[in-house]
Formats: C-alpha cells, sequence, structure tokens
C-alpha cells in the first residue's frame, strides 16, 4: 500500500473520530442533564406529597376545610405526585438511553483509533520500505559503477603502427 493510501486513510479516520468525540461528549452531557432532572423530578415528587399532605391535615384541624374537601384534595394531590413519577421515570429512560447511546459511542471511538493506529502503522512501514529500497538501489549502484570502468580512468592501448621501410 503506498504512503499516500495509507495517509489518507489515516487522516479520514482521524476525522471521523474527532467527529465521534465530539458526539461524545454531547452524549456525556445529555447523561449529566438527565441526571440532573431525575433528581429533581424525584425531589419534587416527595416534597409536593408530604408538603401538601401537611397543609392539608392542617387546614383540616384548624377547621378551614371539612374531612370530604381534605380527601379530595389529597387526592388531587396524589395524583400530581403521580404525574411527576411518571415524569421521573420518562427521565429515568431517557438517562438509561443516553448511557447506552455514549457507551456505543465509546465503543466506536475505540474502533476508530484503533483502525487511525494500523493506518498510522502501515504508514510508517511503506516509508521504512521505500527507504530501504531507495538504499539498496542507492547501493546497487554503487556496487555497478565500481565494476565498470568509467571513460576517464580506462586505460588507453597502444596504437598499432606500421612501419616504414
Amino acid at each position: 500500500m503506498s504512503i499516500e493510501k495509507s495517509l489518507l486513510k489515516r487522516d479520514t479516520i482521524d476525522e471521523l473520530g474527532n467527529e465521534l468525540n465530539d458526539l461524545l461528549d454531547g452524549s456525556r452531557t445529555l447523561i449529566h442533564q438527565k441526571d440532573g432532572g431525575v433528581e429533581a423530578l424525584n425531589t419534587a415528587k416527595g416534597m409536593v406529597l408530604l408538603n401538601a399532605s401537611k397543609a392539608i391535615d392542617e387546614d383540616l384541624e384548624a377547621g378551614k376545610i371539612d374531612l370530604e374537601m381534605a380527601k379530595l384534595i389529597k387526592g388531587y394531590v396524589t395524583i400530581c405526585s403521580g404525574t411527576i413519577g411518571a415524569l421521573h421515570s420518562m427521565w429515568v429512560d431517557a438517562k438509561s438511553l443516553a448511557q447506552g447511546r455514549t457507551r456505543g459511542l465509546e465503543e466506536a471511538v475505540a474502533v476508530a483509533k484503533k483502525a487511525r493506529d494500523v493506518q498510522h502503522h502501515k504508514a510508517i512501514r511503506a516509508l521504512e520500505v521505500e527507504e530501504e529500497e531507495a538504499q539498496k538501489a542507492k547501493e546497487d549502484a554503487e556496487k555497478q559503477s565500481e565494476l565498470t570502468p568509467s571513460p576517464e580512468t580506462k586505460e588507453k592501448k597502444p596504437r598499432k603502427t606500421k612501419k616504414v621501410t
């Protein structure tokens, strides 16, 4: 494989890896957001039920509302608490999806890094082979020049001359 081809593959994989890393960062941020939402909804669910029930009981004892009204209001509070619980469950599911997506992206980044390293090593090896071949060609040329004398170093043969009588 040529050096240029290996380098092109390496650079392409490197760019893909960078894009995957960006997606991975976004996915990790999403997990933290979902985690915060889960916590907030969990706290809200408990606080709504506790605070509303306490306020209803206080108003019942103070005579501001009767028992039937207290039961009706507590029913609505329970519905609100259930709705918050359903939202909480949705956020837990969304967090799980974000975690799964993150794991998938982490694996994709690892695969891209491995493929990039393979192409990088192929390019280095191709460069080494090219350098070895160039060195061998240079050595062969030097040997050839040692075996073939140059025109300047050739011995001049004496010319045969005819004797004139």
